[in-house]
């Protein structure tokens, strides 16, 4: 009896132990909550909890624990060198996973990880959605891309991609890109494009709700926005200064700058001003439609002192809808190729089907575009 005793005693007090060490230990290897903030400071280290007080190092670590709803803030005063950052998990509804600079600690400066040739872009996310980039500063990248979206699906004409919900604004983007580096592939290739030279943000083919909004570029080499998928928003953006310039695979500098529409459909290019381009030689300074883009609006935007073509509506970029576009102090005002049959499809517009990088395009006054 008096064995039994000690026998119950005994494991009573083992489970009380297991009991205790289940509440002590368990929450460590818990999931991390929705909602949490993170920080990630330059001093910081990816061995941290990722408090304010006890900041990651890297970008990359915070985005492999946040989940929907959680928030990344970049320090101040530090510059970030990473590499093809992309998050662990995606945001939901109303909860995305944010990345921004922590407020009220200056600038966070994020970079390419690695210098040279085809080395890939700062973030570049495959497959993801419901993510926010908002006030950060990518600038100095010599290669790749700042910012690369990509689906796994091909479908270019689809209306629902695995990568959607993304929003990208009030970033600044300057002296990005190098014009002795060959563009970076085809935008069919998840391999080949993340790690071109080509340009600062790729959206890829994604959507609905990709959003690139109120964001600055200044500075730099190739395209400056690269589009495509289903409803992609291009808004109240501000791009100067870049230099169309890049080595093209002839061993000649082609390629443009500016904002470039390709494989997909709807897209809105709205309220966007693009002025002070440099060297723009193929496609367009302003904005460049080819390769597939159907169905878009190009409305209320300005462009001024660009040379070699503003606008350029090219092969296969059919029903384009064309109004209330300034364009000013031009060399070529824009182009629409021959080859693009049903571009006259759309009532609001009536153009000349001109070729030729200095070709002007007329189009009618009930689009109140205006030529200066």
């Amino acid at each position: 009896m008096v064995k039994q005793s000690f026998l119950v005693a005994g494991m009573l007090s083992l489970w009380a132990g297991l009991a205790v060490f289940m509440c002590l230990v368990l929450p460590a290897f818990s999931t991390h909550a929705a909602g949490t903030i993170y920080y990630v400071s330059g001093s910081g280290n990816d061995a941290n909890s990722g408090t304010q007080s006890s900041p990651f190092r890297t970008i990359q670590k915070c985005a492999s624990v946040a989940v929907a709803g959680g928030t990344c803030n970049i320090r101040g005063g530090f510059t970030y060198a990473e590499l093809n950052v992309t998050t662990a998990n995606s945001g939901t509804t109303g909860n995305p996973i944010t990345f921004q600079t922590e407020p009220a600690t200056g600038t966070a400066t994020l970079q390419n990880g690695l210098t040279g040739t085809n080395n890939g872009s700062v973030f570049a996310l495959l497959d993801r959605h419901h993510i926010t980039f908002q006030n950060l500063t990518f600038a100095n990248t010599t290669t790749g891309w700042a910012i690369y979206l990509e689906s796994s699906t091909r479908n270019a004409l689809a209306t629902s991609f695995e990568t959607h919900d993304i929003t990208i604004q009030n970033c600044t983007f300057s002296n990005m890109g190098n014009p002795n580096l060959a563009p970076g592939g085809n935008i069919f290739s998840l391999s080949d494009e993340p790690n071109g030279a080509e340009g600062m943000i790729n959206l890829g083919l994604t959507g609905p709700n990709v959003i690139f909004q109120n964001n600055t570029v200044t500075g730099g080499y190739g395209i400056v926005l690269e589009t495509g998928g289903y409803q992609v928003r291009v808004l109240n953006n501000t791009i100067s200064g870049v230099d169309g310039k890049l080595l093209g695979g002839n061993g000649s500098n082609e390629i443009s700058g500016g904002i470039f529409a390709g494989p997909g459909q709807g897209a809105l290019i709205q309220g966007n001003h693009v002025h002070d381009m440099l060297s723009v030689t193929e496609g367009a300074g302003g904005m460049w439609c080819d390769v597939g883009g159907i169905n878009g609006v190009l409305k209320g935007n300005v462009f001024h002192d660009i040379p070699g073509v503003a606008v350029n509506i090219e092969a296969f970029c059919d029903d384009w809808v064309v109004e209330q576009n300034v364009v000013a102090q031009f060399i070529g005002v824009c182009r629409r190729s021959k080859w693009s049959k049903h571009f006259t499809n759309s009532p609001l517009l009536a153009l000349l089907a001109m070729v030729g990088s200095n070709a002007a395009c007329k189009i009618s006054s009930a689009c109140s575009n205006a030529f200066r």
